[in-house]
């Protein structure tokens, strides 16, 4: 004979489908949660390593730039150890450093430029010549003698709208001043991020003495 369940019992053999398809929508909700907090961590991490990778290559470039600009000494006659030349599109976006590299206690030529959102390095050395000392003399240099130091530049925008240059000579700074400072700022932007550093910098000129 068989048995006959009371009413209101639930049947004990299995998930009804209404019973199925709440575990499920349940489970999505919590993998869909868990996904977005997976998602916005890697997020956070990449961003900050993007910036933080950026900073550091920021940093080798002013570390570099310093030293060599502290150390520039006249090489050319009537040219300042420390130029911004003239007629270079965008205004100020190249700089000319007379200043010993390679330790052997002559100067080279040593310039940066703003080329397509990439700062570029190079160097030249000392026509060859007898005697080998000052005035020297250098060649500009070739396309193929720039290497890129940074990526992903772009000038410091003013209120007005207008760019500031990347480099300048002040002549007249303050007193408690060397006599004259050169003034870099740039920014440097990560390609997929919003992320930016920017550099903004004044460097004492120490000695205007000719290298001897």
């Amino acid at each position: 004979m068989a048995a006959v369940k009371p009413e209101g019992m639930r049947n004990q053999d299995g998930f009804t489908l209404i019973e199925l398809l709440l575990v499920l929508a349940l489970l999505l909700v919590a993998v869909s949660g868990i996904y977005q907090l997976f998602y916005f961590s890697q997020s956070s991490y990449d961003s900050a390593s993007a910036e933080s990778g950026i900073a550091q290559e920021a940093r080798l470039f002013v570390m570099r730039l310093e030293r060599e600009v502290r150390n520039a000494r006249q090489a050319v006659l009537s040219t300042n150890p420390v130029t911004v030349p003239d007629g270079i599109t965008p205004a100020g976006s190249r700089i000319n450093i007379y200043t010993d590299v390679n330790g052997d206690g002559r100067p080279e030529l040593v310039a940066y430029r703003l080329n397509g959102g990439a700062l570029q390095r190079a160097v030249m050395q000392r026509n060859a010549r007898t005697p080998d000392a000052f005035p020297y003399t250098f060649n500009d240099p070739a396309e193929s003698d720039w290497q890129t130091v940074l990526t992903r530049v772009t000038e410091v925008t003013r209120e007005d709208g207008t760019n500031e240059p990347i480099f300048s000579i002040d002549d007249n700074p303050p007193r408690s001043f060397p006599r004259a400072l050169v003034n870099v700022q740039l920014n440097v932007r990560d390609p997929v991020r919003v992320n930016t550093v920017r550099v903004l910098l004044d460097i004492g000129i120490r000695s205007q003495e000719a290298a001897q």
